[in-house]
């Protein structure tokens, strides 16, 4: 993921913010800023990135597990690496 830019949760909105992080990187597949193979950061460096609890990426990152839209594997530098299916 080159940047966090177009992920921008908000804590105003009436949406959960696992809902909202997992519709906006689901948004960054179809439109193509994600392609497979890419990587996205571990939970714990996104919602570092983002100002969010750790828990709110990792639900976000499972709803989008569920749907094959990415696919965690180990990685020698994170307990946890996210790479986009096709």
């Amino acid at each position: 993921m080159r940047d966090n830019a177009a992920i921008t949760p908000s804590a105003e909105s009436h949406i959960p913010l696992y809902i909202q992080l997992r519709d906006q990187l689901r948004s960054l597949v179809h439109a193509g800023d994600l392609r497979p193979g890419d990587r996205i950061p571990a939970s714990r460096e996104l919602a570092q990135m983002l100002g969010v609890h750790r828990t709110t990426v990792a639900n976000a990152y499972a709803e989008l597990e569920s749907e094959g839209l990415i696919q965690g594997t180990s990685a020698a530098a994170r307990s946890f690496a996210t790479t986009v299916m096709d």
